[in-house]
């Protein structure tokens, strides 16, 4: 296997992981906080937040070959995404 498919793996893996990061959280929060089912409207939050994250995370590079190599810049570069998501989604 060529070292450009494995990395492509790699980041196909940082994009699923971030994806279950978020809806995991969602749903713990629900379930500890309104101790209630998860239900598709209690989790719809999280279902808009999800694209809006991915693309500014896409955009200020946190998949890059820098992210895979460079855990705080990747983690700090996700922060600042998830950060501008959640401020876009509540306008």
């Amino acid at each position: 296997m060529s070292l450009e498919r494995r990395r492509l793996q790699f980041y196909l893996a940082l994009v699923l992981a971030d994806a279950l990061l978020i809806l995991g959280s969602f749903a713990a929060s629900i379930l500890i906080y309104e101790r209630t089912q998860l239900t598709h409207d209690s989790m719809l939050a999280a279902y808009l937040l999800l694209p809006l994250y991915q693309t500014i995370a896409f955009y200020n590079s946190t998949y890059t070959r820098d992210g895979l190599t460079n855990w705080r810049t990747a983690g700090w570069r996700a922060l600042m995404a998830l950060g501008v998501s959640a401020l876009r989604s509540l306008r």
